[in-house]
């Protein structure tokens, strides 16, 4: 039997020019083992819908097309690329770092849109004090290390 789930993660993209900027500045990690996501797929995640049956994508992407015809464009000021860790205990040891994300300042209009997607497609979330919105830019490889 097939599958009839659908992976969704909400996002937004960004500017090619972004995208190349971020690019470069990723290159001073390129000697670390890690996966390096191609700057095409650079995006900021808002929401993880996780697994939706795709008779309901439609209906996602209606609610998604209401809410951006309400949207002004958002201005982010991104400030540094730094490596992620699951496990509190182990920060600062990159043999142990998960992702690589570019991490902007707090931005208070992605925080009201995330909320805003979120009641169009009904769901209840609880709030959001606080939105850094962050780019996944590869992904460390673990096992690499040892």
């Amino acid at each position: 039997m097939q599958n009839k789930n659908k992976k969704l993660t909400i996002g937004i993209d960004i500017e090619p020019y972004v995208a190349q900027v971020i690019a470069r500045q990723v290159k001073k990690w390129k000697g670390l083992p890690l996966r390096l996501h191609a700057p095409e797929s650079y995006h900021i995640s808002l929401v993880q819908l996780g697994w939706v049956h795709e008779d309901l994508v439609n209906d996602v992407i209606a609610a998604l097309a209401h809410v951006s015809t309400q949207q002004e464009m958002l201005r982010l000021q991104f400030t540094e690329v730094v490596p992620i860790w699951k496990k509190y205990e182990y920060k600062g040891d990159l043999s142990h770092a998960n992702v690589l994300r570019c991490v902007g300042e707090e931005s208070e209009e992605l925080r009201v849109l995330q909320e805003l997607i979120l009641q169009e497609l009904g769901m209840v979330a609880a709030p959001v004090k606080h939105f850094v919105p962050q780019i996944t830019v590869g992904q460390m490889r673990a096992h690499a290390w040892q």
